[in-house]
């Protein structure tokens, strides 16, 4: 059932991931590295598979822009994880998925929606989707933008820990992501277009190639074929050749003629089986002709071998090098992470750097318990490092320190540090 959905929502939208079981997978391990509870971990794994089911029925137009949305288009898009609720509404699904589902779209910082929720307010499933979804994003192309190689969409989900995204499960996602996605991302980093005019062939041949891994967009004729192959520059196009319709021929000439697409592999589906059919299509450039019925398994091999010979064959390359969550304290402030922290009741270790200054502070449930700086400790050291206005930070969730430096309230202990930041800054013009 929940395949059939997200068909429904692929061929609605063509320009959705294609990559349903690297997002599925994907949602449900980070879930099972945070220790979540089984049935938290099996809602967040439904979930994952149908979050985006309300954008079935918006304009392809509006799906498809180039532009910046206006106004009302903007109310439209981000009414959707409420349309997915409403639909699924009647369904009797044995988790709570509508929540995870609701909110995948709330910022940590709280300025998402539909509800504006913060930290730990939002559903632990809606955080893991919220990152899974938005680096699946970027590593796909869009009509507005080529797709994101694999370290910047890491490096933008990484910049974006503390204000997008919930700090602990960017790290999770950054420590499994090298080889977790070194496979996944290998064929769902090409994108397949698929055209077929009959509605029931075009979903199951597409459900088949989702579940290999591939990233693919679904087209019912040609002129919309055309669109999408301008648009997303397809390592692959699979087009079914009906007799007397010489539509397909269009396609096939737009694609040998584009310069950014000759030398894309074209292969032709038929249930015509004769040689003089076979030889035409051939003969107009086709690279292969398939007739149906086919043996999926040796077809998809086909297909896997046809993809590595193109010149768009991308490799996954692991790029991330040690744990943690990193940044710049230009772009997020020491005090703006503690009280996230705090908030959040995270456990965890916060290592800052200015120069050859090195700050320590370990957290424990959202308290502070020990800091030390450089032969500094407790309240002075942590004043010392509020200075820093350069300089960077590493976050690195469940390290535990047995010492203690730190005896009042953590959102006490901040406070206090600016009253005393302010008083130094008063005598200093004084």
């Amino acid at each position: 059932m929940v395949y059939i959905f997200q068909s429904l929502i692929d061929l609605e939208n063509p320009f959705q991931k294609g990559n349903i079981d690297s997002i599925v997978s994907c949602c449900r391990n980070i879930a099972m590295q945070l220790k979540l509870p089984q049935d938290v971990i099996d809602a967040t794994e439904v979930a994952a598979s149908l979050y985006d089911i309300g954008k079935i029925g918006i304009e392809k137009d509006l799906l498809w822009k180039k532009g910046a949305l206006e106004g009302g288009q903007k109310g439209v898009m981000k009414n959707h994880p409420v349309v997915a609720c409403e639909l699924l509404k009647n369904v009797p699904f044995p988790w709570d998925i509508f929540p995870i589902i609701k909110h995948h779209h709330e910022r940590f910082n709280g300025t998402g929606y539909p509800d504006a929720l913060k930290g730990r307010e939002i559903p632990v499933g809606s955080r893991i989707i919220a990152v899974v979804d938005a680096f699946h994003a970027m590593v796909s192309r869009r009509p507005y933008r080529e797709a994101h190689s694999i370290a910047e969409a890491l490096s933008e989900i990484n910049s974006n820990a503390g204000i997008q995204f919930d700090p602990e499960v960017v790290e999770v996602f950054l420590r499994m992501a090298p080889s977790f996605f070194k496979n996944k991302l290998q064929k769902g980093a090409l994108k397949i277009l698929l055209v077929d005019y009959d509605i029931s062939n075009l979903t199951r041949l597409k459900m088949v190639l989702d579940l290999e891994g591939y990233e693919v967009v679904t087209a019912r004729n040609v002129a919309d074929a055309i669109h999408l192959a301008e648009t997303c520059l397809p390592d692959l196009v699979i087009s079914e050749l009906f007799t007397g319709n010489k539509e397909e021929g269009k396609l096939l000439e737009y694609v040998r003629n584009n310069p950014e697409l000759e030398e894309t592999p074209f292969i032709f589906l038929s249930a015509i089986n004769n040689s003089a059919t076979r030889i035409a299509a051939l003969k107009s450039g086709a690279d292969d002709y398939v007739s149906k019925p086919y043996e999926i398994r040796e077809f998809t091999l086909k297909l896997e071998i046809l993809l590595k010979r193109t010149k768009r064959h991308k490799e996954v390359i692991p790029i991330v090098k040690k744990a943690g969550v990193f940044g710049s304290l230009k772009e997020f402030s020491l005090p703006d992470l503690l009280q996230i922290l705090e908030y959040s009741l995270k456990t965890a270790l916060v290592t800052v750097m200015n120069g050859n200054k090195e700050g320590k502070i370990y957290m424990e449930e959202g308290r502070i318990r020990y800091i030390t700086q450089n032969g500094m400790s407790g309240e002075d050291a942590l004043l010392e490092m509020f200075q820093w206005v350069d300089g960077t930070f590493s976050l690195e969730h469940g390290v535990t320190i047995e010492k203690t430096n730190i005896f009042v309230d953590s959102a006490y202990l901040i406070l206090q540090t600016f009253s005393r930041l302010d008083e130094i800054r008063r005598l200093a013009a004084g």
